[in-house]
């Protein structure tokens, strides 16, 4: 059976639903808090970094397409330990998929205080692992319906919001003088970089993509750029119509100029059915990173194993269960969103490392990458885009509290020790976990070799 069912518009819907997510209502309070009416600026911003560190990391996927991408480039094109910390990151995704219940509980609870809302979140995690094991065909289906309720819910609030905005609120000086500081600036930028992430998550199930090779760059291009117009409005409305200091949800603002049918929309059907279709995208993607990671040895054999939908329930589930135990702590929504930040810092670094060196790896390949770049061009952009991150990341690193660096040392320090006594006991078994991590990927080779063959072909002058 021919497992490639997603084309080119689900491709875009789960794109736009896994970039707006709790990124989109989950940072706009947190950033507010940060740097004030420079929110805007912080969008703009955080679009500019996407669009450098992302041209590089979807050239990447779109030169080299694979299951589970970013493992499979960073592995082969580094060594096995910066490769581990794409498995890592299918581990971390736990603490996304817990704030993206969150946010959607905690919008949820604002019209429906009936159950503490962690239990909220508990039940969308839940529902939407049971969703996720039927397959990327059928998530596909209900993220097109969900996705389409979500827009018309942000277009209703940012239709009905731009008529209320008032000077009383912010002013266009406000906006491009802002009371912050650049570090206050390029921390909410960092944060609202939430919201423009998203677009490129179908490199981790290529498999399931017809034509990845042009799909994934067109839905990271046209997905974004949806999601930073609307964001932009957004921001303008929620400045304009509501004090920043005293904004705790979307749902405050939303309240004053949309009555009460019209904001119980919008935060029906846009900050629930936004968290939601981004969870079934985390929950998936982590799946198939996990079962990549098994077939190369590194995980046990079990997170490999797929139901008959295609699903690799064992990554699936495990990590939806430790998503709910997060959420059952009750952690606040900055705390989710912030606590990774420096193993997040070490992914994206990590993941510049394939676009520099596939020019020089798989030219021929390179030479037909959808964005037309040259080698000298990728390579001025992932200089750029490390800069950016690192700059970033320790703007974020300064809110963070003392436990969270204890929290997230621990944490590499853990899996780094599961990583090295896996090798050990793979090898008295005789296995070669790092031959086998460090072995080329076929596909990417039987291409480079049929475009060389191409292009040293003689030219027809028919």
């Amino acid at each position: 059976m021919d497992k490639k069912k997603i084309g080119l518009f689900t491709a875009i819907t789960m794109g736009i639903g896994a970039t707006i997510g709790s990124g989109l209502f989950g940072s706009f309070p947190a950033a507010a808090a940060l740097c004030g009416t420079g929110l805007i600026l912080a969008l703009v911003i955080a679009f500019l970094r996407s669009v450098l560190t992302f041209i590089p990391n979807v050239t990447a996927g779109n030169v080299c397409p694979a299951d589970s991408a970013n493992y499979r480039h960073v592995t082969k094109m580094s060594n096995p330990y910066v490769g581990f910390l794409q498995v890592i990151n299918g581990f971390l995704n736990m603490v996304v998929i817990a704030l993206l219940a969150t946010v959607f509980a905690v919008y949820l609870h604002s019209i429906l205080p009936w159950l503490p809302a962690k239990y909220y979140a508990i039940a969308a995690i839940l529902i939407f692992t049971v969703v996720s094991t039927f397959g990327s065909s059928a998530s596909g289906k209900l993220q097109n319906i969900l996705v389409g309720i979500l827009v018309a819910a942000l277009l209703a609030y940012i239709v009905m919001g731009l008529p209320a905005i008032s000077s009383e609120y912010v002013t266009f000086g406000d906006i491009i003088h802002p009371k912050t500081t650049i570090m206050g600036l390029i921390a909410a930028s960092g944060i609202m970089g939430s919201c423009m992430q998203g677009g490129e998550i179908l490199m981790n199930f290529t498999d399931e993509i017809e034509n990845p090779r042009r799909i994934i760059p067109l839905t990271y291009i046209l997905s974004t750029a949806f999601v930073f117009v609307l964001c932009v409005l957004i921001a303008s409305v929620t400045l304009g119509t509501y004090p920043y200091a005293e904004l705790t949800s979307l749902a405050d603002p939303a309240k004053k100029f949309m009555g009460a049918f019209g904001s119980s929309f919008f935060i029906i059907g846009g900050a629930v059915f936004a968290c939601l279709p981004t969870i079934n995208a985390v929950l998936l993607s982590s799946a198939h990173i996990h079962a990549v990671s098994a077939q190369e040895k590194i995980l046990p054999e079990v997170f490999s194993r797929c139901n008959k939908y295609g699903v690799p329930y064992a990554g699936l589930w495990l990590n939806a269960l430790a998503a709910i135990v997060l959420c059952a702590f009750d952690l606040p929504i900055f705390t989710l969103m912030t606590c990774a930040s420096p193993i997040s810092l070490l992914i994206n670094l990590s993941r510049m490392i394939p676009p520099y060196r596939i020019p020089s790896l798989y030219p021929h390949s390179f030479r037909r990458n959808f964005f037309r770049l040259s080698a000298p061009a990728l390579r001025a952009m992932v200089i750029l885009a490390s800069l950016l991150y690192i700059i970033t990341n320790y703007a974020i690193f300064l809110e963070l509290s003392t436990i969270n660096v204890v929290i997230i040392v621990v944490f590499l320090a853990a899996a780094y020790a599961y990583f090295i006594l896996r090798r050990q006991w793979l090898k008295k078994r005789d296995v070669d976990l790092f031959g086998i991590m460090m072995t080329p990927y076929a596909p990417w080779d039987e291409a480079e070799r049929a475009f060389a063959a191409e292009d040293a072909a003689p030219v027809s002058r028919g």
